[in-house]
């Protein structure tokens, strides 16, 4: 088996597994509580990278740090609305595929600010995205034909789908930041400022949120520890996907992630699948693999891009 096939199963796997431990500690732990105790897990499996030879290296390491800061902010925002959709009973077999989405915003930063262009397959991807998340709000138990002739804009407002929807966009923003963080430094020093940030979060946290009540179960403590020590490991072995393979191959692959959590959650957590969302989950499976994709770029195109960049800034 290819090194970087090895690695991006470990890496799609891992994230998998994530999204399970989401949801189970989303059941016993508020969401501002977790992203405190997870810091135990993130900070150090990030910090390993500090051994790369390579973190070091980047055209402007302080815009770099900034943007990677940056980065992990809304990183960080994302997981909240994520946990917190969890927290108000969403299920994991749709909130998990939605979110996944997020490529969606991704494509449509590039498009707006980076002047970039949508390839055929993500043009498809969006309209699968646009059909999943709308037969996804549906109630359960209702007819899929029903469901397919007669998708309301209404049911969008459920509490749990709108925080999904805000997880998706912020995710959104947070794999576009990390993009351009790309240009200025490498991608293992963009990982150690990520997981760093974590700690003045949940400083933060601490102080703004006061009355924060941390007497949880040794469960919870165990999951919002293993929660942050998930993405911790999992930004590593996702790292070593994209050194060693392309990312027009290794993004989607990953980005079909909550295939394997639907698949632990169902048995595992008692998750209702009616026709309707399992259609949902299938589509939204789809939309996130394909918006994820990427034509192989030359150099010269890469080397536009970061001009692009450059000159938006001095604009």
């Amino acid at each position: 088996m290819p090194r970087w096939f090895a690695y991006t199963l470990t890496s799609a796997a891992i994230w998998g597994v994530w999204g399970l431990v989401s949801a189970m500690v989303a059941r016993e732990v508020s969401p501002l509580v977790t992203q405190v105790v997870s810091t135990l897990g993130v900070v150090p499996a990030a910090l390993f990278l500090f051994f790369s030879p390579d973190w070091k290296k980047g055209t402007n390491l302080k815009l770099g740090i900034l943007l990677a800061a940056l980065t992990s902010f809304s990183g960080t925002a994302g997981n909240l609305f994520m946990l917190r959709a969890l927290n108000l009973n969403g299920p994991v077999a749709i909130v998990l595929p939605v979110s996944g989405m997020f490529p969606l915003i991704t494509a449509l930063l590039g498009v707006a600010l980076l002047r970039e262009r949508l390839n055929r397959v993500q043009i498809a991807g969006f309209v699968l995205a646009a059909v999943a998340i709308c037969l996804a709000s549906q109630p359960p138990g209702i007819p899929a034909l029903q469901a397919l002739r007669g998708v309301r804009v209404e049911t969008l407002t459920a509490p749990w789908m709108l925080w999904t929807l805000c997880a998706l966009a912020v995710y959104g923003v947070s794999a576009y930041l990390q993009k351009i963080t790309t240009f200025y430094c490498s991608n293992e020093l963009c990982t150690i400022v990520f997981a760093l940030a974590w700690i003045p979060v949940g400083m933060a946290i601490l102080v703004l949120v006061p009355g924060l009540s941390f007497r949880l179960s040794p469960s919870g403590w165990f999951l919002s520890v293993v929660f942050g020590a998930l993405i911790g490991v999992g930004s590593l072995v996702t790292f070593a996907s994209y050194r060693w393979g392309k990312a027009s191959v290794v993004t989607p692959i990953i980005g079909l992630y909550p295939a394997l959590t639907i698949l632990l959650a169902v048995p595992l957590l008692k998750e209702p699948l009616d026709a309707v969302r399992g259609t949902a989950v299938v589509l939204a499976l789809a939309a996130g693999g394909a918006l994820g994709y990427e034509s192989e770029r030359s150099p010269a195109a890469v080397e536009t891009e970061r001009a692009c960049v450059l000159d938006e800034q001095e604009g």
